[in-house]
């Protein structure tokens, strides 16, 4: 792995401690240094990266990875060992490797559990939004009716009661 990036924003800071972060992207790995003077989870996000751990992550991934492998997951049989696995061969034919062998997998297991909780709250709070908006069917009116079973024109509907 190949240091690429610095602590953005944080130069000197006597406050916190750097951390060093493996993120794994589709085609490489790279190591961030963070600054825990402010949260390295939202350093990461900020970056497009989703981290293992809420306080001290050591690995960040893609979010664009973590939604393929979440749609891959609704389609097939959720195997993270099995994609851990063939991500480390396919990163490690190119050369970059982890530092040890189970961290991608009870890393990146952590991570796409964390991600796919959040989305399933995001999806579930984004429907309890809009359902205060809908109007069931009994508020329409019978002109609405008509119009939509075959008896109005779109200029005489009377939309509510």
């Amino acid at each position: 792995m190949s240091e690429v990036r610095q602590v953005v924003g944080c130069v000197g800071c006597h406050a916190g401690r750097s951390l060093k972060v493996a993120c794994i992207f589709f085609e490489r790995i790279e190591t961030l240094t963070l600054c825990t003077c402010t949260s390295p989870a939202l350093q990461l996000l900020q970056r497009g990266l989703f981290p293992c751990a809420p306080l001290l992550p050591s690995l960040a991934v893609d979010l664009n990875m973590l939604e393929f492998v979440n749609g891959l997951f609704v389609n097939a049989a959720p195997n993270t060992t099995a994609w851990c696995e063939t991500l480390e061969s396919f990163l490690g034919n190119r050369r970059y490797k982890l530092s040890t062998r189970n961290s991608l997998h009870r890393c990146f297991g952590a991570a796409m559990q964390w991600y796919a909780t959040l989305i399933d709250k995001k999806n579930h709070q984004l429907a309890n939004y809009l359902d205060q908006f809908r109007l069931p069917a009994t508020h329409c009116s019978g002109m609405m009716m008509l119009f939509l079973f075959g008896g109005g024109d779109l200029f005489t509907l009377n939309l509510f009661v």
